[in-house]
C-alpha cells in the first residue's frame, strides 16, 4: 500500500496510537467530526512523528457526545481523564486497523488533527 496525495492521515499520540494498534482502543476522540472521511482508510501517524504506523477504516463520527453518551463509550477510549472536548466532543470509530512497517512522511506544520498526503 502506499498512501496517495488526497489519503487522509490522522496525527494520535503516540501511547494512544499504539492502544489503536493493539486493538485495545478502537475511538479517537477529536472537536469535530469527520463526515468526508466516512468509509475511507485513514493512516494513523504518532503526533510528534515523521511516521506513518497503520491505517484503519474510520466507521463513523458520532458526536457531540453528551455526558451520557460519552459515559457509555468511556471504557473503549481507554484514557483516563474528563470528557476531551466538552460538549464538543467528538468520537470517531475505527475498525479494520492495521499495522505497517514504518513509512516517513512530512508532516503539515502545527497538525494536530488530519493532514491530507504526506506531503502536505
Amino acid at each position: 500500500l502506499r498512501i496517495g496525495d488526497d489519503d487522509p492521515i490522522l496525527c494520535i499520540l503516540p501511547e494512544h496510537l499504539e492502544k489503536i494498534l493493539e486493538g485495545i482502543k478502537d475511538l479517537e476522540i477529536r472537536d469535530k467530526p469527520s463526515h468526508k472521511h466516512k468509509g475511507r482508510r485513514i493512516w494513523l501517524a504518532g503526533s510528534g512523528t515523521k511516521t506513518v504506523y497503520g491505517h484503519a477504516i474510520l466507521s463513523y463520527s458520532m458526536g457531540p457526545l453528551s455526558e451520557d453518551q460519552w459515559s457509555e463509550l468511556r471504557e473503549r477510549y481507554h484514557v483516563q481523564g474528563p470528557r476531551m472536548y466538552g460538549s464538543k466532543t467528538y468520537a470517531h470509530v475505527l475498525r479494520d486497523v492495521c499495522r505497517v512497517d514504518p513509512i516517513p512522511i512530512e508532516r503539515k506544520w502545527g497538525c494536530i488533527g488530519f493532514q491530507t498526503g504526506p506531503w502536505a
